[in-house]
C-alpha cells in the first residue's frame, strides 16, 4: 500500500474574501453497529459539531471490524480530506483493531508506547512488569508508531483529561463508547478549530407544500449558487408547518439577499416558528415581555407577578392553582421562564424595561405551572 501524501485542500486558499473550510471525513468501526446490535450515535455528534468548529463534513462510512478494510479506508480518507476521525475499535478485545489498521495504512508497525502505557497502568492500578505480555489492558498501548497523544479539557469534569487521545498524522482515533466518544471529541474540538472560517445559516418555515414552492427554490438555488447553499426539508408530521428551508453560506451578505428575496416570495406562507422551545423558552419569553405591544404589557404584568411572589416566599410556601384553563397553560409558561433564569442568573435579558425584569433571586426555583 502506497504511503498517503497530504490533501491538497490544506491550502485553504481565499475565494471571494473568505476562507475554503477544511474538509473532515467520519468512519465509524464496528460489527456491532453494521449488524444493528448498537444504535449509532457518535456520528450526529461529528454532524453538529463540524460546521460551528468551521470544517466542512464530507463524507460518514461504516466499516466493519477487518484490520483490511480498516487500512483501506483510513487510507482513502487520509487523502480525500484534511481531518479525518474514527469511531470505534479501541479497545482490550481480540476484534478492537483500529490501531493496527490505521498503522497498516501508513506502512508502520504498532509499538508499545511509554507514556501511554504509563497511563494505562496508572488508570488500571497495575504494572505491566507484574503481568503477561498477552494481558488484554497491554493492547491499549499498543499504536502507530508515529502517533501523538493529545491531551485536553474533559468536558465532564472541565479538568485537564488524564486519558489522551491518538493521533496519527490528520487521523483521531476516538472509542466507539458514546460517552467515551463525547469525552474525546470534546478534547480535541480546539484542535480541529478554525477560527478563519465561520459559516452563517438561516431558517425559514413554510406552509405551503414542497412541491408548491420548488420551482422558486431551484430558481433561487441556481441564482446564488456557489454562495449559497440551499435546502428543503419536507415535514409530514408537524402540525406548524409542510417545508423548512435552510439557507447556508460562508458570505453573510450574499446570505442576506438570498434570505430577504426567500420571504419576499414566500410572504403569507411563512411563520414564525421555534424549533427549540423548551431550551429557548425563557429567552423567547422575556423577548417578549419587552415587546411595546398591548401582548407584551400583559407579559411583562405576569412575570413582575411571579418574580414578585418568589421574591417574597419560598418555593414550598406556595401554593399553585392550576385548572387547565389557557391562562393557566401560558402562565406555566412564564412560570419556567422565571424560574429558569433565576437558576442560571442570567441578566442579558433585562435591558429595556428593567424595572419589571429584574429577577432577585439566585437560588434554584422549579415550578411546572401556575396562576398567580
Amino acid at each position: 500500500m502506497t504511503r498517503c501524501v497530504w490533501p491538497v485542500n490544506l491550502l485553504h486558499h481565499s475565494v471571494r474574501g473568505w476562507m475554503h473550510p477544511r474538509t473532515l471525513g467520519l468512519i465509524v468501526i464496528g460489527d456491532e453497529i453494521l449488524n444493528g446490535k448498537v444504535e449509532e450515535t457518535n456520528s450526529r455528534i461529528v454532524c453538529k459539531a463540524a460546521s460551528p468548529l468551521g470544517l466542512k463534513l464530507m463524507k460518514i462510512t461504516a466499516i466493519p471490524d477487518d484490520v483490511n478494510v480498516i487500512a483501506r479506508e483510513v487510507h482513502e480518507f487520509m487523502n480525500r480530506f484534511d481531518v479525518v476521525i474514527t469511531s470505534g475499535g479501541i479497545g482490550p478485545t481480540h476484534d478492537d483493531v483500529t490501531f493496527e489498521g490505521i498503522a497498516q495504512a501508513l506502512d508502520e508497525e504498532t509499538y508499545t508506547h511509554p507514556e501511554l502505557l504509563h497511563v494505562i497502568e496508572t488508570f488500571f492500578g497495575f504494572t505491566s512488569s507484574e503481568t503477561t505480555p498477552n494481558d488484554p489492558r497491554l493492547r491499549l498501548a499498543r499504536v502507530p508508531q508515529s502517533c501523538e497523544l493529545v491531551y485536553g479539557i474533559d468536558c465532564f469534569t472541565g479538568r485537564q483529561s488524564f486519558y489522551p487521545v491518538v493521533k496519527v498524522h490528520n487521523v483521531y482515533a476516538l472509542p466507539g463508547v458514546p460517552n467515551l466518544f463525547r469525552t474525546g471529541f470534546g478534547m480535541i474540538k480546539e484542535h480541529l478549530r478554525d477560527t478563519r472560517v465561520k459559516f452563517y445559516t438561516r431558517s425559514v418555515y413554510v406552509t405551503r407544500n414542497e412541491t408548491e414552492i420548488a420551482g422558486f427554490l431551484s430558481a433561487l438555488a441556481d441564482k446564488y449558487s456557489p454562495d449559497v447553499s440551499i435546502g428543503s426539508y419536507p415535514a409530514f408530521h408537524n402540525s406548524y408547518y409542510r417545508v423548512l428551508v435552510t439557507l447556508d453560506s460562508q458570505n453573510e451578505g450574499v446570505l442576506e439577499e438570498a434570505h430577504k428575496e426567500a420571504l419576499a416570495h414566500l410572504g403569507s406562507d411563512i411563520i414564525d416558528y421555534e424549533p427549540n422551545p423548551v431550551r429557548r423558552s425563557a429567552e423567547c419569553v422575556y423577548e417578549l415581555a419587552t415587546k411595546p405591544t398591548d401582548l407584551g404589557r400583559r407579559v411583562l404584568e405576569a412575570i413582575q407577578t411571579i418574580e414578585k411572589a418568589l421574591d417574597q416566599y419560598t418555593l414550598d410556601q406556595i401554593v399553585i392553582g392550576f385548572n387547565g384553563g389557557k391562562d393557566c397553560t401560558a402562565h406555566s409558561s412564564f412560570s419556567h421562564a422565571v424560574s429558569s433564569e433565576a437558576q442560571s442568573g442570567c441578566t442579558k435579558l433585562r435591558s429595556g424595561r428593567e424595572q419589571g425584569l429584574s429577577i432577585g433571586m439566585q437560588q434554584t426555583v422549579g415550578i411546572s405551572c401556575a396562576r398567580i
